[in-house]
Formats: structure tokens, sequence, C-alpha cells
């Protein structure tokens, strides 16, 4: 009887929820759900996630969702593992929409942008260290996501965002690494870098051989590929920063240099190439 007590409530809300869009706290109260292991099929509730909310809410309240998402992050009111939920089944799929559609600068400005990579991205050692693993994933999957649709919005960001990519791909043996081949891979599609850069990680990319790996594996060297000759031409243009603000052979040499200097690199990254930590705040 309570299992069934359990799914008429959320249906409660959820009715509450279709008459009255603005209590966006709600919807991060009833997603709580899923953090408990339970035989009640919530198929109805991830949909209305996923596809009322994510699809169907206007860009307006989807930006006062994203703010509401940001404060809870900031203020740390909710859990590891609640802050997975979230974007998994709400920010992620409501972001992606919103640039799929036309909607990116009604739901995000260069103020969000900013706390995004400040404060999730790129935020001081001792804020990160906490981090476990499935969220460094979300957020992985995050920084891709503003790569892949937002790379010339970002140019001011891209030594954090470089950074946050580079130090998950030292990561041995972590599920969050092979997402960072996927992200440091969309970063080296969208701006210049070196050529010996481009081709050290693709190198690391073919010596990734695990089974469970391969899809994002693939998925990476996807990106990659076409990049390839499109770069290796570029990079004999010139080696200073060009006015459209992708990156010199001048700033990855500095940070290449400081990561010699601050810790030593795996051996695996070693085996990879420039696989090592970037300047740490």
């Amino acid at each position: 009887m309570q299992v069934k007590e359990s799914k008429w409530i959320v249906k409660c809300f959820l009715n509450y929820l279709r008459h009255d869009k603005t209590e966006v706290d709600v919807l991060f109260d009833i997603i709580s759900i899923f953090l408990f292991h339970s035989r009640v099929d919530y198929t109805f509730l991830k949909e209305f996630y996923i596809i009322e909310v994510a699809e169907g809410y206007p860009p307006n309240m989807k930006r006062e969702i994203l703010l509401h998402f940001l404060n809870l992050f900031q203020s740390k009111q909710l859990g590891d593992d609640h802050l997975v939920v979230v974007m998994q089944m709400l920010i992620l799929p409501m972001l992606a929409h919103a640039f799929q559609n036309g909607q990116s600068w009604e739901v995000v400005d260069s103020d969000i942008i900013k706390t995004i990579v400040d404060k999730l991205l790129d935020p001081p050692e001792e804020v990160s260290a906490e981090y476990d693993e499935p969220l460094r994933i979300e957020l992985l999957q995050l920084a891709t996501l503003l790569l892949k649709y937002l790379q010339n919005d970002l140019v001011h960001h891209r030594k954090e965002l470089i950074k946050f990519g580079w130090n998950h791909l030292k990561r041995e043996d972590s599920a969050s690494k092979q997402w960072a081949f996927v992200n440091v891979c969309h970063f080296l599609e969208a701006y210049q870098a070196p050529e010996k850069i481009i081709l050290q990680v693709f190198v690391a990319l073919l010596r990734t051989c695990q089974p469970e790996n391969k899809l994002l594996v693939k998925q990476a060297l996807d990106i990659l590929m076409p990049a390839l000759p499109r770069r290796s031409l570029l990079q004999l243009q010139s080696t200073v920063c060009s006015p459209n603000g992708q990156f010199s052979q001048s700033t990855w040499t500095a940070v290449q240099h400081n990561n010699r200097k601050q810790a030593p690199r795996h051996r695996a990254c070693r085996a990879g190439g420039w696989l090592g930590k970037a300047k740490a705040k």
C-alpha cells in the first residue's frame, strides 16, 4: 500500500506543476524519488522531465530552472547523488533542447556561463576534490554541451575549460577519464591547438583499448578525426594568438611547463602524451 501511495503522491505533484510552472523548487524535490530503489515504475515521471519540462517549458522558465540549479549547487543544499539525477533528467536534456532549437540566449547569458565555468567546472581545488565520480561525469557532459553549441561564446573561458578536461584525462581507471576524452576532442575541434598536442591525444585514444569504453572512444575519434588535417594546415599559419581567440603555441607551452612544475605526470599520461595537470588556481 505504501508503494502505491508514493506513486499517487508523485502524480498529485505533477498535476500541481502542470497548473503552476513557477514552482520550480518542486521539480527538484520530486526528482529525489529516483534516489531510492523501488518496485514502482516511474517511467511516467522521467517522461515528464524529459518531454514536458525539457522540451515543453518556455525559455524563460528554463532559465529560472537553470538559475535555481546553480544556486542549489553552490549552496550545497543537495547531495552529489541528488545533483547527478537532476543533471541527468532535467538540466542536460533541457539545455540540449534549448541549444538545438534556437533558445540558447533566452536560457543562458554571459553571466550564467561565467558562473558555470567558475563555480562548477573550475572551483577552488578543495571544492572540486569533493566531487564524486558520477558528478564529475555529468559536469564533463555539461562542459561538452557548452563546447558543442556555444564555442564562439566561450573564447574567454578556454583556459578554464581545457584545464577541466586535462585534469580528468590523468585520472587513471575512471569512467570520467573516458568522458574527458570526448570533452577534450570537442575542445580541439573548436579551437586551434598545436598539431603535436592533437596527435598525442589521437595516439592516447588509439591506446585506450578497454572494451567497456569503446563507444566513448569511438565518439571521441569521430570528433577528432575530421579536425586532424584541418588543424595541421592551420598550425603552419601562425604561432601567436589570433584575433578570434584561438590558442597560441606559447599559451600551450606555458600550461605544459606549469604542469611539470606542480605535479609529476602519471605513467599513463606520459604514454598518451601531453596529458598532465593544467595550471591550478
